[in-house]
């Protein structure tokens, strides 16, 4: 019996993931599909399109009420960047994150109300857009055990030009150390920025293993306080729907591109009385950060 129901399950998901792949054949083509909001689409111009987030959450839903895209308020920190969008959201609740068994994963597309106008991971905001092997027929992938926290899935889908966004995005950059330390060392660098020329930049040495030298003068600061230093190797995206709708973008610190906050090193090692010269390492698979004084 279990054996026949495992069977079972694995048809029906098999099934749902094809009328995904084979209804679905306009998808991701950019702004060229009928149903967009200002072209008329279907809709002969006289009303608005609605759109839904249909994926594992909702057993592949193409147009549930409960998961139709609310427009953004022009309030939100999103118009600020890209002023002429048309943005939808929603937020799927951590606890309705169910996530496809059958095909190891959470995955997701919004749509128009069917699988003829439909868009996923060819208009993510990031690219290439995860996918798990050859499932998810186009479908946006996060894994099964990711951790939601308590913030849920937050999407954002712009249909002008049908980019998703959503706070799950994360981007390698080049591992680097960066913190709150420079102006209490006098450094000419910018505290809590972590552009290349306000960080040090870290090299690979041997592979996965990533090392730099930081030379700090004597540590300046009267009231001894700030000398906080994190190695950072990757960017998160976060969107904050709060009632001052004025929270989205890349982090500039705190997270790593595994999803971990970023590693800290211990204060009390960089507040010398005289200058030294520190190799900062970090593994990058393990996430192991150390440090030692160059003799």
């Amino acid at each position: 019996m279990k054996k026949f129901l495992k069977v079972l399950a694995l048809v029906l998901g098999l099934s749902v993931m094809a009328c995904m792949l084979f209804a679905c054949n306009n998808s991701d083509n950019g702004g060229n599909n009928n149903g967009d909001n200002g072209d008329g689409g279907d809709n002969g111009g006289n009303t608005e399109t609605t759109y839904y987030l249909t994926g594992s959450f909702n057993n592949y839903t193409v147009d549930s009420a409960d998961y139709k895209m609310q427009k953004l308020p022009k309030e939100h920190a999103f118009y600020q960047s890209y002023p002429d969008a048309d943005l939808y959201w929603f937020i799927v609740p951590s606890d309705d994150m169910t996530p496809d068994e059958v095909n190891d994963g959470h995955y997701y597309k919004v749509t128009a109300g069917d699988w003829d106008h439909c868009w996923g991971t060819d208009t993510y905001a990031l690219q290439p857009a995860p996918v798990n092997g050859t499932y998810g027929l186009g479908s946006i992938y996060i894994p099964i055990d990711y951790d939601f926290g308590t913030a849920g899935l937050k999407v954002i889908f712009d249909a002008k030009t049908k980019t998703i966004y959503d706070n799950t995005m994360k981007r390698d950059i080049t591992p680097r150390v960066y913190g709150d330390f420079h102006a209490s060392f006098g450094l000419d660098k910018t505290d809590w920025s972590y552009t290349d020329e306000n960080s040090f930049v870290m090299t690979e040495t041997t592979d996965g293993v990533w090392e730099t030298t930081m030379e700090l003068p004597a540590f300046t600061n009267a009231e001894g306080a700030y000398a906080s230093v994190s190695v950072l190797w990757g960017e998160m995206f976060y969107i904050d729907m709060g009632a001052d709708y004025d929270g989205v973008g890349w982090t500039q610190m705190q997270w790593a591109a595994n999803g971990a906050k970023q590693k800290s090193i211990t204060e009390t090692n960089f507040k010398q009385d005289t200058a030294k010269t520190y190799k900062v390492t970090l593994n990058k698979a393990s996430g192991e950060v150390t440090v030692t004084v160059v003799e």
